[in-house]
């Protein structure tokens, strides 16, 4: 019964390792780092997407005060998958907490509910929203060497 159970063991273990990826079909990550400038000055809490066009998924990183970020695909910092990604950024305008009243408060209106006060500006060039016009990209190698990637935005 042991060799029989030890057999099935070993047989899906061998199944899994078949099929070219993780027990859990996640893609292998790689760590990238690196940081976001605009006008010359490290941008803080900006958004950087990868999307690799050949796995269809993205990676996302968010830099921190000091223009910083590390990319995550899966877990935090866990890195971005190998091959040929296209790049976004983007940074908003933090607008204040609103000082409506929420559900429950006396004065509160559902009909105004979730409405900003203002929409949020972008505050870096438009062209960097999107995959297409963004003129970002780079090939991330499977190993752990990757070099940092440092985007230089411009107007």
């Amino acid at each position: 019964m042991k060799r029989l159970s030890l057999a099935f063991g070993l047989l899906m273990l061998f199944m899994c390792l078949g099929c070219g990826g993780s027990v859990d079909g996640r893609l292998p990550t790689y760590k990238v780092a690196g940081t976001v400038k605009y006008k010359g000055k490290l941008l803080d809490n900006a958004d950087v997407i990868l999307q690799f066009a050949e796995h269809n998924k993205t990676s996302f990183g968010r830099t921190n005060s000091s223009g910083e970020f590390a990319l995550t695909t899966y877990e935090n910092a866990d890195g971005a998958l190998a091959g040929e990604a296209l790049i976004t950024v983007t940074k908003w305008e933090e607008l204040p907490a609103s000082t409506a009243p929420i559900a429950g408060q006396p004065g509160y209106d559902p009909s105004k509910a979730y409405v900003p006060e203002k929409a949020p500006k972008l505050l870096v060039p438009k062209k960097y929203s999107d995959f297409k016009t963004s003129g970002l990209k780079i090939v991330i190698d499977a190993n752990s060497k990757n070099p940092p990637l440092n985007l230089e935005l411009e107007d």
